[in-house]
């Protein structure tokens, strides 16, 4: 299957999938459209960025607006206590996709996306972890080289409260990393963070170079060691799965 030739018509069977009569069977659907457009652009190097520039289509950005105003904003397939986010997840997972496409591309994601995702890292302690990486991963990616999505949402002062509040270390990390490129462009901004003067002042000498990222765990870390009482706890790993083989390790301090 050329997923990249047919990404129109899966993201057309999903939008069907919304008006199922039967809604479990629609959810299925949905999660399948989606899985299949994930593992399609995934598949080599080189089908990933086809598929973020077939995200430039207007009528494809019209059906996926459609979805996410229901998937998203209506919440649709989130079962009866609104804690089933399986097809929530696969379809930002897509949505993560499209947030690496042009500029132009970008500005109308992050016209359909910013207000809404925002809104979840606000109410983060009503989404997974790993939902929440995703979404703050897609932020940091629409406002990378697009001057208007670090604009869209003006004082971004909700950032602060979502770095001190979570409990999630790479959640923490992404958004300090979100923090660091947008205050790259707009200083002022720091200014409306609930953050310790000293980690402002870190984040603000933070440099834009390969050594970004371990200075940011740096500063996680450091801020976490002084939390009290402390709400992040690193638990000891005495091997992992992936994909089959077996890794033994552990990340013990000691």
């Amino acid at each position: 299957l050329d997923v990249y030739a047919e990404a129109s018509h899966i993201f057309i069977k999903a939008q069907e999938a919304l008006q199922f009569p039967d809604a479990e069977i629609g959810r299925e659907v949905f999660i399948y459209c989606m899985k299949l457009l994930g593992a399609g652009f995934d598949q080599e190097p080189g089908i990933r960025a086809q598929g973020a520039e077939c995200f430039a289509d207007a009528v494809l950005q019209q059906t996926l607006n459609n979805i996410f105003l229901h998937v998203v904003v209506g919440a649709e397939f989130r079962g009866d206590d609104g804690r089933d986010f399986a097809a929530l997840e696969a379809f930002i997972d897509v949505i993560d996709l499209a947030c690496e496409g042009t500029v132009a591309t970008k500005v109308s994601m992050g016209a359909m996306c910013m207000a809404s995702f925002a809104k979840m890292m606000v109410q983060a302690d009503d989404y997974p972890p790993t939902l929440l990486r995703n979404v703050c991963r897609c932020m940091i990616k629409l406002i990378v080289s697009c001057k208007q999505n670090k604009d869209r949402l003006g004082a971004w002062g909700f950032l602060g409260e979502s770095f001190t509040n979570s409990t999630d270390v790479y959640f923490q990390i992404q958004v300090a990393e979100l923090i660091f490129r947008i205050g790259r462009e707009k200083k002022a901004f720091f200014s409306n963070l609930d953050l310790p003067v000293a980690t402002i002042k870190y984040l603000k000498a933070l440099p834009n170079n390969p050594k970004l990222m371990d200075l940011i765990v740096e500063l996680v870390e450091d801020f976490n060691d002084t939390r009290e009482p402390r709400l992040v706890i690193a638990f000891p790993i005495q091997q992992f799965i992936a994909g089959g083989p077996t890794s033994p390790l552990s990340t013990s301090p000691s």
